[in-house]
């Protein structure tokens, strides 16, 4: 049974970190999926999840990512999903933006901390390069997170002086 047929009602967001390989510098050989539920229910579909596939973590730190995902295929993260978060659909599978996704490297720092300092700009140098990136949707996103300031500060290095 699919998420979205046992519980049709929540929002919800779904990727694989494999879409970030584009935008890299080096080659990192941790992929994970990322499930993004509204907050209310996270355990439901951690349990939910958790019958089917045991590599399943709900909100880890640092040091499990470390230990377990890093080390263990076909894992799974579950984690809140932020309100106001820009999804777009993809066949019938809600993903992520281009623009939440960089953000969530750059906030999510517990989970992505093997993507951070020249990597992470370069990720985000690569992707604007390669995309058009909806700055004022990257940076109201940001703002959601409490990231605004330190999103700008990416910007303005990838760009030089950004003066939105």
């Amino acid at each position: 049974m699919t998420l979205k047929k046992r519980f049709p009602l929540i929002t919800y967001c779904l990727w694989h970190t494999s879409v970030l390989k584009e935008f890299s510098h080096h080659i990192h050989a941790v992929d994970f999926i990322l499930i993004e539920v509204d907050k209310e229910t996270v355990s439901s579909i951690f349990y939910f999840i958790k019958e089917s596939n045991k590599n399943i973590f709900k909100k880890p730190s640092k040091e499990i990512i470390e230990d377990i995902v890093l080390t263990t295929k076909d894992t799974i993260i579950i984690k809140p999903l932020i309100s106001e978060a820009p999804l777009s659909i993809l066949g019938d599978i809600s993903v992520p933006s281009l623009e939440k996704i960089l953000v969530d490297l750059f906030a999510d720092k517990e989970i992505f901390y093997f993507l951070q300092g020249n990597e992470l700009l370069n990720i985000f140098k690569n992707a604007m390069e390669k995309y058009t990136v909806n700055t004022d949707k990257l940076l109201r996103y940001a703002k959601r997170r409490n990231k605004n300031k330190e999103i700008r500060e990416i910007l303005n290095q990838i760009n030089g002086k950004f003066n939105e």
